[in-house]
C-alpha cells in the first residue's frame, strides 16, 4: 500500500482527480486505524492531492507525519510478518516433529500389533502344547491303570505260584520223609541178616548145622570113620 498509493501520492504529479481519489482512499483508510492526530489526518487529502510545488509548510508537515506514520506502520507489520514466519517455522518443526513423532507412533504401533499377532500365534500354539499335555496326562493316567491292573493280577497268580511252589516242596519234602522211612524199614540187621529156617542143608535158623564130626552136609558116614 505505501508503495502503491502514498509514494505516488507524496511526488505531487498527478493532476486527475479520480485518479488522486483513487490512491488517497487506502491511504485515508489506512491512517484512520492508526492513532496519529487528527487535524494532520483531515489536512493529509488535500496536501497529497496538491502538486509538490503547490504544497505549503504545513502540507509538508502533514506529508512527513503521515509518511512517518506509515513507515512506522509497515516497519511494524514487517516486523509481525517476521515474528509470524519465525513462528511459522517453529510451526513447521513442531509439526514435523510431531510427524517424526507420529511416524514413529505408527510404527511402534504396527510393531505391536505385529507383536499382538506374534503373541496370539505363540497363545495358540500354547494351547495347543497344553491340550497334548492334557492329552498326555489323560493316556499316563489310563497307562497307569492298566499297569496296576496287571501288577494286581500278575500279584495274584504271582501269589497261586507261590503256594504251588509250597505244596510241590511239601510234597517232596513228605516223599523224602517216606523214602528214608521205607529205607530204615528195610536195612536187615545183624540178628535178621540170616534168616532162620531149616532145608535140606542143614541149615537151622541161620546157623549151619554141623554133626559131631564136623560135617557141615553129612557127606561123611560115621560107620566109616
Amino acid at each position: 500500500m505505501f508503495e502503491d498509493h502514498f509514494t505516488v501520492l507524496q511526488g505531487g504529479t498527478l493532476t486527475n482527480p479520480k485518479v488522486i481519489s483513487k490512491h488517497l482512499r487506502p491511504v485515508t483508510t489506512a491512517l484512520h486505524k492508526l492513532d496519529l492526530d487528527d487535524s494532520l489526518v483531515r489536512a493529509l487529502p488535500m496536501a497529497l492531492a496538491r502538486k509538490l510545488e503547490s504544497r505549503g509548510s504545513f502540507d509538508e508537515i502533514a506529508v512527513n507525519y503521515a509518511m512517518t506514520a506509515l513507515q512506522n506502520r509497515r516497519s511494524k507489520a514487517e516486523e509481525d510478518v517476521m515474528a509470524k514466519q519465525e513462528d511459522l517455522k517453529g510451526s513447521e518443526d513442531t509439526f514435523e516433529r510431531s510427524t517424526a513423532q507420529y511416524k514413529d507412533a505408527m510404527e511402534d504401533h504396527d510393531a505391536s500389533i505385529e507383536g499382538v499377532g506374534q503373541a496370539e500365534g505363540r497363545k495358540k500354539e500354547l494351547v495347543g502344547y497344553l491340550k497334548q499335555a492334557e492329552k498326555n496326562l489323560a493316556n499316563h493316567d489310563s497307562t497307569i491303570a492298566q499297569v496296576a491292573s496287571t501288577s494286581k493280577k500278575l500279584e495274584k497268580e504271582l501269589n497261586g505260584f507261590q503256594g504251588v511252589i509250597r505244596t510241590f516242596s511239601e510234597l517232596v519234602e513228605r516223599d523224602a520223609v517216606e523214602k528214608k522211612t521205607v529205607e530204615e524199614s528195610s536195612e536187615p540187621t545183624e540178628e535178621s541178616s540170616i534168616p532162620e529156617v531149616e532145608d535140606a542143608s542143614g541149615f537151622v535158623g541161620g546157623a549151619q548145622y554141623q554133626n559131631d564130626r564136623g560135617d557141615p552136609f553129612g557127606q561123611f558116614d560115621d560107620s566109616e570113620a
